[in-house]
């Protein structure tokens, strides 16, 4: 088996390596573990390596710059099983990656819940610092702001929305230029902060 993550340091990737680790030993598996850094040319090279190992299965959370299921389908041309996790990559729906299997949070839900508690306690300028568009779980997240802003009554307001912003001095930043106009945001709705 091979897993590809970006980080292995950030506890939710190693809680997931360690379960993944543990049914493997159980079933007599070797694990071997690669990182992406969150580069989709180093996730590319992890890939080629899994590959030319024979590993039986490939489990994978995508990089921050993943945006082409290129090496995705690669896995599944050399008939090898692909099992995408927290982060997954939208593809064609005559792409080879439909063959695999994703594993995924409801983040819409989640997103929706958390900003409907928010409003529950009083905060009505809710900003929302999300990741890159091009990855589900982000785009699932932003969907789920938007919704409950939507359904209780309230006007999204675009400028309290920003995307791309998952490294701790981009969040800071954008955090310090919100709360520096004339309507400041009373809430954020921040994602996991990433130490790159």
């Amino acid at each position: 088996m091979g897993v590809i993550v970006p980080h292995i340091n950030q506890s939710f990737f190693s809680d997931a390596i360690a379960g993944i680790e543990e049914v493997c030993f159980e079933h007599n598996h070797s694990l071997i573990i690669c990182q992406s850094h969150e580069s989709f040319k180093k996730e590319g090279l992890a890939i080629e390596t899994l590959i030319r190992q024979n590993v039986d299965c490939i489990f994978i959370s995508i990089s921050l710059e993943t945006q082409s299921p290129k090496y995705l389908e690669e896995i599944i041309h050399h008939d090898i099983g692909l099992i995408q996790f927290d982060r997954s990559i939208e593809y064609n729906q005559g792409s080879e990656c439909t063959k695999g299997y994703s594993v995924t949070n409801n983040n819409t839900q989640d997103s929706y819940s958390a900003v409907k508690q928010l409003l529950k306690e009083g905060y009505s300028r809710i900003a929302f610092l999300g990741g890159p568009d091009h990855i589900s779980i982000y785009q699932d997240r932003k969907q789920g702001y938007c919704n409950a802003i939507r359904d209780n009554g309230l006007v999204l307001i675009d400028d309290l929305v920003v995307s791309d912003v998952l490294d701790e001095e981009n969040a800071f930043k954008t955090a310090v230029k919100l709360l520096s106009t004339t309507e400041p945001p009373d809430a954020f709705l921040l994602p996991l902060i990433i130490n790159l």
